[in-house]
């Protein structure tokens, strides 16, 4: 089992890629604070539950300390799933895919208990209704980051990165 102290899982959107340009200036953050940076490639896997499945595999191969889990889009309702199956310390989510009406999204609002959760999302996201992200966050009492930005929240990126190294500074205080 390898064993990596420290730990942050990428888990990219329905059409995007393991080494997309959020995943590689997050990850430098990540990497500048001492955390090791994994990213899973679910090109191909277009059922979201497949998605899911992979990551839990991934997980349960590895041995850490300390885990989060960051999505974008679909890869964000991949990382809630997996996070009600193990433990893990923080998840920040982007435009993620919760809330959705598709019938490939089995659990509509996940809340996995004991678990640091951010989300940041854009005011102009024509593919997650940002209405879906208000209600979430309201309910479950969850920090949300609302842009002026899409769905990719590509403009958006430096602000972004700056949100995620105080959430991950955030998690080593705990």
């Amino acid at each position: 089992m390898k064993s990596l102290a420290k730990t942050v899982i990428f888990s990219h959107g329905k059409e995007g890629t393991p080494d997309g340009k959020k995943i590689k200036v997050l990850s430098g953050v990540a990497k500048s604070i001492g955390w090791e940076c994994v990213s899973l490639d679910y090109r191909g896997i277009y059922d979201p539950e497949e998605r899911v499945e992979k990551l839990k595999s991934f997980i349960s191969s590895i041995d850490y300390e300390h885990l989060v889990l960051v999505g974008s889009s679909m890869g964000g309702y991949v990382s809630l799933s997996v996070a009600e199956h193990f433990k893990t310390n923080g998840l920040f989510l982007l435009a993620p895919a919760i809330g959705m009406k598709n019938l490939e999204y089995k659990n509509k609002y996940i809340y996995p208990e004991n678990t640091c959760i951010e989300i940041v999302h854009g005011l102009k996201d024509n593919i997650v209704p940002v209405d879906n992200i208000i209600f979430y966050s309201k309910r479950f009492g969850v920090t949300l980051h609302l842009l002026d930005d899409g769905h990719r929240l590509l403009s958006s990126i430096d602000y972004i990165s700056k949100l995620f190294k105080l959430f991950l500074e955030k998690i080593d205080e705990r």
